[in-house]
This record gives structure tokens, sequence and C-alpha cells, in this order.
């Protein structure tokens, strides 16, 4: 964990002087989390569980894996550092209360060895999105651009289907099923959903306004 917080941290200062902008470096650590989560969790799902009889390959799992544990230590980093940010140097108490809770809830998972594998689907499928939602946030397309309504298109396709159609059926079973998990992961994953919920809702509306024709200009 030490290792990782520190290399976010270089990583935005980095980032952060390069671009002469706090928000655009952690839009840049954002993306660098997706994409390394998104090949760690990829991995672990994917190549490693998936033949597996271990108990840790199960999403009601017992014990983690070294390798759930790295993974969960490598994201926690990221979330400890971006805290700052999103509290401190670029306030956002939306971002600054879902950090929050992850960081609550990884800490819970590494404390009690628990919920690897089921906190892997769960960053696969919040990552999905993050890359495009950072390229229009960050500036780097141009808005009114194709390239950007095709970037805005990708990010809200793949926020509803991951976020507001798949997550709640896994946070259902992660809450209510799965016996092995402990409180803390559980209450959080519903605090995430919640979170979740609201950012789809805009998502949803922003989808609603690009379809809706716009109004006939009159002579």
């Amino acid at each position: 964990m030490i290792v990782s917080t520190l290399s976010f941290a270089m990583l935005l200062a980095t980032a952060s002087a390069c671009l002469r902008n706090v928000s655009k470096g952690s839009y840049l650590l954002s993306t660098v989390h997706a994409v390394s989560m998104l090949i760690f969790t990829s991995y672990l799902i994917f190549v490693e569980c998936s033949n597996s009889i271990y108990s840790h390959c199960e999403f009601d799992s017992s014990l983690n894996s070294h390798l759930q544990n790295a993974m969960l230590q490598w994201s926690l980093g990221y979330f400890l550092v971006d805290s700052i940010v999103v509290l401190f140097l670029s306030p956002d108490w939306e971002a600054a209360f879902h950090h929050i809770t992850i960081v609550i809830g990884q800490i819970s998972a590494l404390q009690t060895g628990r919920c690897g594998y089921a906190l892997a689907w769960f960053l696969f499928l919040a990552e999905l999105s993050a890359p495009f939602l950072n390229c229009f946030l960050s500036g780097f397309t141009i808005e009114g651009t194709r390239s950007d309504f095709v970037v805005r298109a990708a990010f809200a396709a793949i926020f509803i289907v991951s976020r507001l159609l798949i997550c709640p059926f896994m946070t259902y079973q992660f809450v209510f099923n799965c016996n092995n998990a402990p409180l803390v992961p559980r209450l959080v994953c519903l605090c995430v959903m919640g979170i979740s919920v609201v950012w789809g809702k805009r998502v949803i509306g922003g989808v609603v306004d690009a379809l809706r024709p716009s109004p006939k200009k009159t002579v």
C-alpha cells in the first residue's frame, strides 16, 4: 500500500506540474488507475479464476489470495491520493464521498482478508467507463466534434450497462447472499451503488438531451 500510495502521489505531482492543472492531473491519475485495474482484475477474474476450484475464486469467497490483496493495495493507494484532491485541492463532495467509502471498504477487506474476488468484479465493472469519462472531462477531446460525441456515447453506454444494469444485481448478491463478507464492505457497497445511481440519473439525462430533436429555427 505504501508503494502504491507513493507511486500515485508522485504521478499526480508530476502530471499536475506538467499540465499546470491539478484537476487534469487527477483525470490522468484516474485513467492510469482504471487501465491498471482493468488489466489486474481481468487477470484475476478471467485467468486465475477461470477454471479454479479454490475458495478465493468464489463470489462469496473465504480468504483472499496474495494477488487479490495486491490488487486491493494498489487500488487503495490511488483512492487515498485522489481523496486528497477531491477533498482539498479541487473539492468535489460527491467524489469525496465515493472515494472515502471505497477506502473504508478496501481497508476492511484487507484487514479481514476477505471479499477479494467480489471486489475485483466491482472494480472491473466500475473502471470500464472511466477512461472515456476522463477523455472529455480533461478536454482531450474537443466538445462538439465527432470524436467527442463518440467518446461521450461510449462512456454513457458502458456506464449504463455496467453500473446501472449489472452492478445492482451483483450488489444485491454481495450484500444479502455473501455470508462470508464482513459487514463494512457490504455497507460500503450499498453506499457506492447509491452514488452510482445519482450519477447514472445525470448520464441518462444527458443521453435524453442528446437524442432530443433540436427545435426548428423560425425565420
